[in-house]
């Protein structure tokens, strides 16, 4: 499905599965009355403009060192096309902001998502931090994205490194909706 750094897919396959409706609404957020990391408060609507498929159904799951974290991945009908959100307080040992970023490559900063974000040179994937609050989101192909199909140039999809920036900060806009914080609406004019 979508890249992600070691320690988090590890620590993504050992998650359970709590199929969990998204809906609710929490004040803070993203953490729980239990002070819990969610991102069950996402609906299909708030990850629709980031697929060209229609979203047709969620998965949730628990994450993180604890437990602390949930992993929610909006998918298509066929699980063809997904976005993956996943969501920890940012101090989690196995898959927080500060491990996350300790086992990138080449981190570059994401302006725009959070209160600090990065992504690895040549990715899509958003690491973002927010009031204790680690937030990141892949996808299970860049062509997914409206428009992108576009750029594809011989069967081959070679994205420069600014559109790798758009993409990212369209992602990154999932997390600010779970912060509760900066811009929410994903822009992909610049592709």
């Amino acid at each position: 499905m979508a890249l992600c750094l070691g320690a988090l897919c590890s620590a993504c396959l050992a998650c359970s599965t709590d199929h969990a409706a998204p809906g609710g609404s929490d004040a803070d957020g993203g953490g729980g009355a239990t002070g819990k990391a969610t991102c069950n408060q996402l609906t299909a609507a708030d990850v629709q403009s980031l697929m060209t498929n229609v979203v047709a159904g969620d998965d949730v799951s628990d994450v993180g060192l604890d437990s602390d974290g949930q992993q929610c991945v909006f998918h298509d009908m066929d699980s063809e096309q997904a976005v993956d959100i996943i969501v920890v307080p940012a101090s989690d040992a196995a898959i927080g902001y500060d491990q996350a970023k300790k086992q990138a490559t080449d981190p570059v900063p994401l302006d725009g998502v959070g209160d600090e974000a990065f992504r690895e040179t040549g990715d899509l994937d958003p690491y973002a931090e927010h009031g204790g609050i680690m937030c990141t989101v892949s996808l299970s192909e860049a062509i997914e994205i409206p428009g992108v199909d576009a750029l594809v140039v011989g069967g081959k999809l070679d994205l420069t490194e600014d559109q790798n920036v758009i993409i990212a900060k369209a992602l990154g806009t999932v997390c600010n909706r779970i912060f509760g914080a900066g811009n929410t609406e994903p822009d992909l004019s610049g592709l």
